[in-house]
């Protein structure tokens, strides 16, 4: 029942400046732990590489902030987490 816009331009994934990205934990590296369907590192995973990509931003809670997130080999890092707290930059990311 979340309703959705009926007609409008679509724009590719690829042309927005940045994209925001849901999750459940961060860590200071900006790895995120999603909900285990893969949708969000798939698609980061299939933008360009370099400056003409948009920023991946994660939203969160500054609680939602743990020591480690474990990752695998298709786990994307984010470029940055925006938390009520203030913005977690990650090291060799888009924005740092």
């Amino acid at each position: 029942g979340i309703p959705e816009p009926v007609d409008g331009e679509l724009v590719a994934f690829a042309d927005h400046d940045a994209v925001l990205v849901p999750l459940t934990a961060f860590d200071g590296r900006c790895h995120r732990l999603g909900q285990g369907g893969g949708f969000y590192d798939r698609a980061l995973a299939s933008l360009p590489s370099g400056r003409h990509r948009p920023a991946a931003i994660g939203v969160a809670y500054s609680f939602q902030q743990v020591a480690d997130v474990p990752q695998d080999r298709w786990d994307v890092p984010l470029d940055a987490v925006a938390t009520d707290a203030g913005i977690v930059i990650a090291d060799g990311g888009l924005l740092a």
